[in-house]
Parts: structure tokens; C-alpha cells; sequence
């Protein structure tokens, strides 16, 4: 083995700067106060707190790694794909998004992934793994979350169908999943519903996992401190520690039509 110093200075520096570069880029975005196309998986809990601007946990620096590391994989697929345009602000029922890429008559949503994903995405994979209820193919299919938000976009622009694109972040190696609007139409429609209608109720739902494994594991959460509570406590909560919030909760009129 070759004898070496780690420079933890300048491992030190490269973090911060992608950080500062992160929170730089993320101060120039308002929030909408409204429904994101991105956050149509999340419990619906999460997707109020969200709404009416209740800060998300801190972004860790792992996290903020792959961040940036999915906008380069994102370029370069849009410089592959050459699509007519590319980041195309939509609205849906007053959820609210950004199109990656609009070619021709389809929607494309890119989506980098680490090569250790690659097995449950790809359709080519035939091998099964054991389970509690016996052998199951080990490809799982377009993840829900992505299905939801690709399909806000086809929805917005009133396209027949959309493509979610994944990406290997190693060697920029692609499964591009092509999925009918009408497939997923009736379950967005479904979310944007009980989004309204939670902010409505002028109330805080108590925390519901949409996937099983938000509930496995919750540390993944943008709102772990939230998760154990149950409304009445999560009222209190919210009035004292995030005053305007509350007020926004209060006050919400409704989606607008």
C-alpha cells in the first residue's frame, strides 16, 4: 500500500462549496405554497407541513453530493436526448412543476441512479429473490413517486402518455420507462384531493405512510420530528414553533380552480 495523508482541509473546502453553492441556487426559488409535482409520493402529512412552510429537516451533505451529481447525469441525458424544451414550468389543479424535457408529443422525467438500483428498475432482469410470501422477481418496476410526478406533467400538458428515464450515474447507461397517462391519472387526482382537502379541514393529518417504506424507515423522512405526533399535539406544535404556518393552515381557502 502507497503511503498518503488524507487532506481533510480540502475535503472540508469542496463540501462547503457545494453547499454554498446549493443554498445559493436554493435562495433564488420562492416558495410556491402549493402542491409540487415532486412531493405527490410523500405522506400526506409531510405534503401539508410543505405546503403552508414549515422548514424540512437540513439537507445533509451526502445528500447534497448526489444532488448535484443528478444535475450532471440530468445534463448530459438532455444533451443526448436533444429535446425541443427542456425545464417547461406546468400546473395541474394548482400542483405545480418542472418538466425536464418536452420532445415531440412526449414528457421525459430523468432520473439519476446508483448502479446498486439498477437490478429493481430494469425489465430485462428475470432473476426472483425469496420473500415472506415466497419468490418475487427482484425488478420492481417504475418507482411510485416518479410514476406520480411524471404523470402530473402528461397531465398538465394533456400528453397520452409519459417517459421516465433512469440514468446510471457510473456510466450514464439508461432505462427509459414509458408509462399511459391514463394509468396513473386517477391515483394523482386521488393525492391532489386529500391534499386539498387536509388543508380545508384546517388541521394537521396525523402521519400515514403512501409507501411501506416510508414507515420502514423513517429517517429518510423531511419531517422525522413530526412523525410520532399525533394531531392535536402536532396543532400545538405548529401554533408555537411555526406561527405563520399555522396561520396559513387557518386560513386556506381551498384549491384554486
Amino acid at each position: 500500500m502507497i503511503k498518503s495523508k488524507l487532506n481533510t482541509t480540502l475535503q472540508r473546502e469542496i463540501t462547503a462549496t457545494i453547499r454554498a453553492e446549493y443554498e445559493a441556487e436554493s435562495a433564488k426559488h420562492e416558495p410556491s405554497g402549493r402542491l409540487s409535482a415532486g412531493q405527490l409520493g410523500k405522506p400526506l402529512l409531510e405534503q401539508v407541513l410543505k405546503v403552508i412552510g414549515v422548514p424540512q429537516k437540513p439537507i445533509e451533505d451526502y445528500a447534497l453530493g448526489l444532488f448535484r451529481r443528478g444535475n450532471s447525469v440530468e445534463d448530459n441525458i438532455l444533451g443526448l436526448l436533444k429535446p425541443d424544451k427542456s425545464q417547461v414550468e406546468v400546473e395541474y389543479r394548482n400542483c405545480v412543476g418542472i418538466v425536464d424535457a418536452i420532445k415531440g408529443d412526449e414528457v421525459y422525467e430523468i432520473k439519476s441512479v446508483k448502479n446498486s438500483q439498477w437490478q429493481y428498475l430494469d425489465p430485462t432482469n428475470d432473476k426472483k429473490r425469496r420473500t415472506p410470501d415466497g419468490m418475487q422477481s427482484v425488478y420492481g418496476g417504475v418507482k411510485y413517486a416518479h410514476a406520480l410526478q411524471g404523470a402530473l406533467y402528461a397531465m398538465a400538458l394533456k400528453k397520452p402518455s409519459f417517459t421516465v428515464i433512469y440514468a446510471s450515474a457510473d456510466d450514464l447507461r439508461v432505462l427509459p420507462h414509458t408509462i399511459e397517462t391514463k394509468e396513473m391519472q386517477r391515483e394523482v387526482d386521488k393525492i391532489i384531493s386529500e391534499v386539498d382537502q387536509a388543508l380545508k379541514s384546517h388541521k394537521l393529518p396525523k402521519w400515514t405512510a403512501r409507501e411501506d417504506w416510508q414507515e420502514k424507515y423513517p429517517q429518510y423522512s423531511s419531517y422525522p420530528g413530526w412523525i410520532s405526533l399525533d394531531p392535536e399535539l402536532a396543532m400545538t406544535k405548529l401554533k408555537n414553533t411555526y406561527p405563520d404556518s399555522y396561520k396559513k393552515l387557518i386560513n386556506y381557502k381551498g384549491e384554486k380552480k
